[in-house]
């Protein structure tokens, strides 16, 4: 079944327009002019990712959202935010709403592809998480609550010492996670470290200096196949950064699988904010990830005989065929 794509614009040429864009990428698109439409629709259709335009009359952008991942049903759907004017204060504003991303219109198609295709990818590998979780907790093999969650960890990774720095500083004075600082040579040994002791960053900020933002490619796809850190969100920032002395178009960084690329005039506060989200987002993964690997170990292995046996597959199997 193709992944569904509910359009939010009040004007018709556009809802034509990304509908059309969208099917030729294989998605299926409900398009609503209404935000007590949208919202009606988002409920009953549970849609992929949500595409919503920041002209909408009827109902604000704002309100959508605050809806949308107000509810527990809902909460997980992606949102793009689609804007005439987008400015830092605007994305800021958004990012707080739960919105995903935000484009300037108008759109790159190139671009919004890419995004919504990792948005989507993520969105399914957190449900599945979450399924297999509620066996696990169906067949009472793990407790329902969530062990609390540590204070993360983010390493930026720069070849400019000074403005790595600058960053941490900033950093430090708007979130609570420990920030290091690590070189290329140093983040690749400490994923690549055999010492069990050895913590792996929740995030990893990368952090290239203008005109060298080819040099930290491979390291970026290096964080991404380790199994150690293929689970960290991995973020490009830098300011006016350039690639073969043309600027670097996202959509590279994107397709080689960063969590984020942001450029030009994003702020240390939107990188902060960014930050909280994917730290806790992966948090959360990972002790969903921890459970299902209690669960699979206790189901595989009939507690008082040894024996393997089925009932864990069986239950998950019903379930998923629900």
């Amino acid at each position: 079944m193709s992944n569904r794509v509910l359009v939010i614009d009040e004007i018709a040429t556009n809802r034509i327009v990304l509908k059309v864009k969208l099917a030729n990428a294989c998605y299926d698109t409900i398009p609503v002019s209404a935000g007590a439409d949208a919202l009606a629709t988002a409920m009953e259709c549970k849609p992929d990712l949500i595409l919503v335009d920041d002209n909408v009359q009827s109902m604000s952008w704002r309100r959508i959202a605050a809806q949308i991942k107000g509810q527990s049903t809902t909460t997980n759907i992606p949102i793009v935010l689609m804007a005439n004017n987008v400015t830092p204060d605007l994305r800021l504003d958004a990012f707080r709403m739960g919105v995903n991303a935000v484009f300037s219109k108008p759109l790159d198609e190139m671009l919004l592809l890419s995004r919504i295709r990792g948005m989507v990818r993520g969105k399914h590998e957190f449900e599945a998480l979450m399924l297999r979780c509620k066996t696990s907790s169906a067949l009472g093999l793990v407790s329902e609550a969530m062990t609390q969650r540590p204070k993360g960890q983010i390493s930026l990774i720069g070849s400019d010492n000074d403005a790595t720095q600058g960053i941490k500083h900033q950093l430090e004075a708007l979130i609570s996670h420990d920030i290091i600082i690590q070189s290329r040579t140093e983040a690749l040994a400490t994923f690549g470290s055999k010492n069990k002791d050895t913590r792996p960053s929740d995030a990893f900020v990368i952090v290239p200096k203008q005109n060298s933002i080819e040099d930290f490619l491979p390291t970026l796809k290096d964080l991404l196949v380790s199994s150690s850190t293929r689970f960290s969100s991995v973020l490009l920032y830098g300011a006016q950064c350039h690639l073969h002395k043309t600027s670097i178009d996202p959509l590279l960084g994107f397709d080689l699988g960063a969590s984020e690329v942001l450029l030009g005039d994003t702020s240390v506060a939107e990188l902060a904010m960014l930050l909280n989200a994917h730290v806790a987002r992966k948090q959360l993964a990972d002790g969903l990830r921890s459970r299902v690997q209690q669960g699979l170990n206790l189901a595989l292995t009939h507690p008082l005989t040894g024996i393997f046996n089925r009932r864990y597959a069986t239950h998950h199997m019903a379930t998923v065929e629900k």
